[in-house]
């Protein structure tokens, strides 16, 4: 059958859709297979075609018929479109969901990671094609919220969900979607949870009033998921707290950056009244231990070393902000300093000083946060990785080849109810190897230079790298350290949501000769003894 307009593509669509609802695979493969594109409606065809593999595939849990459509898909080269590249991303998706589904988070790790992070990257392409039709835009930025959310990056799920409703508020799936993030993310608020549950119910309540929308992107289960979360959440009123633009406590020009920047340790920092005073209250909840003194040891080695992360972020945070803001009166004492100190200038544009000094330490410490993170992972689970050895990078793998993942990790991410904290972790310290995620590499090169080789800053485009040098734009430096911390705050979230996981499933297995260490939020103010 030849295809020669839109009426015409609309009767094979219709009868495919017939034979797949009839359970006729065989004859919708045939009859997609026969059709013949006429003048400029190639694209059209080919998108039908692959469209029937796909559907084919997940209605039958088949990933073979899947990689057929995603190959027709690719066929297309740089004729591909719009449609046809977010239908591709769609088709990665479903094959990572099947093989999680089908042989746990481990394996499909293991085997279909790229799937992942390959329609992430096209999904976010698309999102930010202005050209693009803007439903094509949101529904783009919508599902890399959920391939997040699925695997536990409910911070980063939630960054996609608000970019979608920038584009357009009324848009009920990014709003369902970023009521349940929320929803997930509450129990982690320290004194804050009734608050995350109102905005949720509220951001559900508005997905529910427009069924529709939610009916036409994300169907029938989409919208049960959205009444079923928002029953589970307490009578109470369904408009949300206020979300205030400034907060009466913020008068400490630091404080502010770090609101306006978004990089408190607090989900919705645009919450706290004007009477908070912990502005980072992150943290776990409870340890289960033994009681033998090893036991209550390693407890105590265990909150130390999540202090010492809280405590390199915030420094590495307060080190960019010194560096990098005009409103820092520490910086202009920093330049002050560098006033007494004699550099040689080779025209080239190179920036000197103590304040740059800063800069290049705090972009060190903002990277080093993500492998102090891979080191308590392997702490908290006891693995028998040399502490030596923990990069960020390899986190989940249990030796070089990186061809198994740690015993304990498996065992963690396994079941009905796996640990979304740490499947969260692990799929992030991907984002460092993966080739579609440079940035992070590129920091980590930069980093390892800023500690073993030498790191250039210029004020204009620097020179090229060299194997003993890196070289680096001031401005470059300044947006790659904010963006590490983004990603360093991400993995704080994900850490406490693991243990937090971790230790309720200790709780509901009842082992014996274990008692509860709650941890109550104490405000500990140690560093004027440091100059005692």
């Amino acid at each position: 059958m030849v295809i020669n307009d839109l009426n015409a593509l609309l009767q094979s669509k219709t009868k495919i859709e017939h034979l797949l609802a009839s359970g006729d695979t065989t004859e919708a493969f045939a009859f997609a297979d026969s059709l013949c594109a006429g003048s400029g409606q190639e694209s059209h065809v080919r998108n039908l075609r692959a469209c029937t593999y796909a559907d084919v595939g997940e209605q039958n849990s088949l990933t073979s018929p899947i990689e057929e459509a995603i190959q027709i898909w690719r066929s297309a080269g740089n004729d591909i479109t719009t449609r046809e590249l977010y239908n591709l991303a769609n088709s990665l998706l479903t094959i990572w969901n099947l093989h999680e589904r089908q042989h746990g988070f481990a394996t499909a790790w293991l085997e279909k990671r790229d799937y992942l992070h390959e329609c992430r990257e096209i999904f976010t392409d698309i999102s930010n094609d202005e050209e693009a039709e803007a439903e094509f835009r949101l529904k783009a930025l919508t599902d890399a919220g959920n391939s997040y959310d699925n695997v536990g990056r409910h911070t980063d799920a939630m960054d996609c969900y608000e970019r979608a409703l920038s584009i357009d508020p009324s848009f009920a799936m990014a709003t369902g979607n970023r009521g349940l993030a929320l929803l997930y993310a509450s129990p982690y608020m320290r004194g804050f949870e009734r608050d995350f549950e109102l905005l949720a119910a509220a951001d559900l309540d508005d997905a529910i009033s427009s069924p529709e929308i939610v009916l036409q992107h994300g169907g029938e289960p989409a919208l049960e998921s959205f009444r079923r979360q928002r029953s589970s959440i307490r009578d109470g009123p369904t408009v949300a707290p206020a979300r205030a633009p400034t907060l009466p406590i913020l008068t400490d020009p630091h404080m502010v950056w770090c609101l306006r920047k978004g990089l408190f340790l607090h989900a919705s920092p645009e919450l706290m009244g004007g009477s908070t005073s912990v502005l980072d209250p992150l943290f776990f909840r409870k340890l289960i231990t033994g009681v033998s003194a090893s036991d209550r040891a390693r407890a105590n080695e265990i909150i130390d070393a999540f202090n010492t992360i809280k405590q390199d972020f915030v420094s590495a945070r307060y080190m960019v902000w010194v560096s990098s803001e005009p409103s820092s009166t520490i910086g202009r004492h920093a330049q002050a300093i560098t006033s007494h100190v004699h550099f040689l200038d080779t025209l080239q544009y190179g920036r000197w000083g103590v304040r740059t000094g800063i800069a290049v330490q705090a972009f060190k410490a903002a990277v080093d946060v993500l492998d102090k993170i891979a080191s308590f992972t392997h702490l908290y689970f006891g693995t028998n990785q040399s502490a030596r050895a923990v990069l960020f990078r390899n986190l989940p793998y249990e030796d070089r080849a990186r061809r198994s993942l740690a015993g304990a990790f498996v065992n963690a991410v396994h079941g009905e109810q796996p640990n979304r904290g740490l499947s969260a972790l692990i799929d992030l310290s991907y984002d460092l190897d993966c080739k579609w995620s440079s940035p992070l590499a590129r920091n980590v090169d930069v980093r390892h230079a800023a500690t073993h080789r030498f790191v250039t800053v210029y004020s204009e485009l620097p020179p090229r790298a060299s194997k003993w040098s890196e070289r680096i734009n001031w401005r470059e430096l300044v947006d790659e350290s904010l963006y590490q911390l983004r990603i360093a705050r991400s993995a704080i979230f994900y850490l406490a949501q693991m243990i937090d996981i971790q230790e309720d499933r200790k709780a509901a297995a009842g082992c014996r000769n274990l008692v509860t260490m709650p941890l109550a939020l104490l405000r500990l103010d140690t560093d004027s003894l440091e100059s005692d």
